[in-house]
């Protein structure tokens, strides 16, 4: 039912973002809300900028971002809960508490439902502000290039394209 729930409020949300904060709900999502004021949101505490971190104590990123967002345009009050093993979660094996996870790959597992991605890339550049001396592909290659412990994948893909970074 949340899946169903937050792809409707998605889409509904995406459509009047601009026009109405407010999203009109069925009776059905009403009494589910009524019954459920709380999500619990696990966010990977592992850094997974810009999607989802752990800071301090306090969640951070885009999902966290939207989770605020859809749920303030229902009523629903978010938790956030921090969770560090991918391993485990990929597994389906996640506290039974846990309502939604932001920032997983659309298909990352079999033991979720998906929403429509909200962003679809396959990089990201992050760099300080103001700091103009990376501004091609072409200026990466001397660079230096940090990856996500945990994403293996793109550790392979940056190599391939890098392979001599500082």
């Amino acid at each position: 039912m949340i899946a169903f729930l937050l792809i409707a409020l998605v889409w509904t949300a995406s459509v009047s973002a601009a026009d109405d904060p407010q999203v009109k709900l069925t009776s059905q999502e009403s009494e589910w809300i009524a019954a459920h004021p709380v999500v619990e949101v696990g966010i990977f505490a592992g850094n997974h900028y810009p999607l989802e971190a752990w800071v301090a104590g306090a969640p951070e990123g885009i999902g966290v971002d939207y989770a605020k967002l859809l749920a303030s345009r229902v009523g629903l009050r978010v938790q956030f809960r921090p969770f560090t093993d991918w391993e485990a979660v990929s597994q389906g094996d996640t506290p039974a508490s846990l309502d939604l996870l932001v920032g997983q790959s659309n298909g990352f597992s079999n033991h979720f439902d998906y929403l429509n991605p909200y962003v679809q890339t396959q990089f990201v550049l992050v760099a300080r502000r103001g700091d103009l001396k990376i501004r091609s592909q072409a200026d990466l290659t001397h660079a230096r290039i940090a990856v996500e412990r945990v994403s293996v994948g793109y550790t392979r893909i940056v190599k391939s394209h890098f392979p001599k970074p500082r």
